[in-house]
Protein backbone atom coordinates (compact mmCIF):
# COMPACT_ATOMS: atom_id res chain seq x y z
CA UNK A 1 0.00 0.00 0.00
CA UNK A 2 1.38 3.39 -0.89
CA UNK A 3 0.23 6.67 0.59
CA UNK A 4 1.95 10.01 0.22
CA UNK A 5 5.39 9.61 1.79
CA UNK A 6 4.56 6.22 3.32
CA UNK A 7 4.72 2.72 1.86
CA UNK A 8 3.73 -0.44 3.75
CA UNK A 9 3.74 -4.08 2.75
CA UNK A 10 0.44 -5.89 3.19
CA UNK A 11 0.20 -9.54 4.12
CA UNK A 12 -0.17 -11.69 0.98
CA UNK A 13 -3.38 -13.23 2.34
CA UNK A 14 -5.11 -9.86 1.83
CA UNK A 15 -4.65 -9.99 -1.93
CA UNK A 16 -5.77 -12.77 -4.26
CA UNK A 17 -4.51 -12.28 -7.77
CA UNK A 18 -4.17 -14.45 -10.87
CA UNK A 19 -7.96 -14.69 -11.29
CA UNK A 20 -7.59 -14.08 -15.02
CA UNK A 21 -5.03 -16.88 -15.37
CA UNK A 22 -5.92 -19.69 -12.99
CA UNK A 23 -9.37 -21.33 -13.15
CA UNK A 24 -8.74 -23.53 -10.10
CA UNK A 25 -8.66 -20.93 -7.31
CA UNK A 26 -11.44 -21.87 -4.91
CA UNK A 27 -14.23 -19.44 -4.11
CA UNK A 28 -13.41 -19.98 -0.43
CA UNK A 29 -9.90 -18.59 -0.95
CA UNK A 30 -11.26 -15.66 -2.96
CA UNK A 31 -13.88 -14.80 -0.34
CA UNK A 32 -11.14 -14.71 2.30
CA UNK A 33 -9.21 -12.02 0.44
CA UNK A 34 -9.67 -8.31 1.02
CA UNK A 35 -8.65 -7.41 -2.53
CA UNK A 36 -9.11 -9.55 -5.63
CA UNK A 37 -7.19 -8.87 -8.81
CA UNK A 38 -8.28 -10.01 -12.25
CA UNK A 39 -4.98 -9.92 -14.11
CA UNK A 40 -4.61 -12.06 -17.21
CA UNK A 41 -6.71 -12.73 -20.29
CA UNK A 42 -9.84 -14.19 -18.68
CA UNK A 43 -11.27 -11.13 -16.92
CA UNK A 44 -14.97 -11.64 -16.06
CA UNK A 45 -16.15 -8.77 -18.27
CA UNK A 46 -14.62 -10.38 -21.38
CA UNK A 47 -16.31 -13.01 -23.57
CA UNK A 48 -13.49 -15.49 -22.86
CA UNK A 49 -13.84 -15.26 -19.06
CA UNK A 50 -13.83 -18.13 -16.59
CA UNK A 51 -17.57 -18.34 -15.92
CA UNK A 52 -17.20 -19.33 -12.27
CA UNK A 53 -15.76 -15.88 -11.46
CA UNK A 54 -18.42 -13.83 -13.29
CA UNK A 55 -20.45 -13.12 -10.14
CA UNK A 56 -17.43 -11.55 -8.45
Amino acid sequence: MALYGNTKLLDKSWHEMRLGYKPNISLEVIRGAVVIHFNGNMKPWLDVAFNKYNAL
